[in-house]
């Protein structure tokens, strides 16, 4: 999946490590903005074929649905503007760990991944990518 893939998986274990690898049924993310894509493999136990999707509109939805899990002091400019990279705060929002939590939103990029068409798309996933590594390089500090 690339050399920016492995960086991302190395901080969500290690993470996931520090909780003791709690399964973490039962409260999840909200599932508001989230993609329906997830909804079907929730419904499918966490485990099948990745759902079908539409890489550009599925891009859109997951950008959506990770501005409103990440703390608010990510977005300045309220949703509609850019996550920043910069300063620091609370993790609180995204600290729900085993299958509810975190994984969700990687096991999206991996979709993402698999269905990337064009040259567009991948800077698009990778730009996500980068984004969830840099939220897991501060929930580990």
């Amino acid at each position: 999946m690339g050399p920016e893939w492995e960086p991302l998986v190395d901080l969500w274990w290690k993470l996931e490590e520090s909780t003791g690898f709690d399964v973490g049924k039962g409260k999840g993310f909200t599932t508001k903005n989230r993609p329906d894509q997830m909804r079907v493999w929730i419904g499918r136990g966490h485990t099948g074929v990745a759902p079908e999707l539409m890489v550009n509109s599925f891009a859109k939805n997951w950008w959506k649905w990770w501005k409103t899990l990440n703390p608010d002091w990510r977005l300045p400019d309220g949703q509609d503007g850019e996550l920043v990279q910069e300063g620091s705060g609370s993790w609180k929002s995204l600290m729900l760990p085993g299958q509810n939590g975190l994984l969700g939103p990687i096991t999206c990029l991996k979709w993402w991944h698999e269905r990337l068409e064009t040259e567009d798309q991948r800077a698009e996933w990778k730009r996500a990518v980068e984004d969830v590594t840099w939220v897991l390089r501060g929930m580990n500090a």
